[in-house]
C-alpha cells in the first residue's frame, strides 16, 4: 500500500481543522503523514494545533499564499 501525505490548509479555521484532524486520528488506516499549513490566521491556530497534534506537522505561511499557495508551501 502507498504511504499518503495529507496537507490541510487553514485560515481562520481552528475548529475545522481540529474536526478533521480528529477523524483523521479515528480512521483505522493509519500510513499517513499530515501537514498542516496556516497561512495567516489570526487566531491560535498554530498553537492549538502544535499542543494538541504533536504529530502533526505545522508549517506557518503569509496570508498572501491563499489556498493553492498554500498547498503549495506543504506540498
Amino acid at each position: 500500500m502507498t504511504r499518503l501525505h495529507i496537507i490541510i490548509t487553514d485560515f481562520n479555521g481552528y475548529a475545522q481543522t481540529r474536526s478533521c484532524l480528529k477523524a483523521l486520528s479515528a480512521s483505522r488506516y493509519r500510513d499517513f503523514t499530515i501537514t498542516v499549513v496556516d497561512h495567516g490566521s489570526t487566531e491560535a491556530t498554530f498553537t492549538g494545533l502544535t499542543k494538541e497534534f504533536p504529530e502533526v506537522k505545522c508549517l506557518k505561511g503569509s496570508p498572501e499564499l491563499w489556498w493553492t499557495g498554500a498547498n503549495n508551501l506543504g506540498i
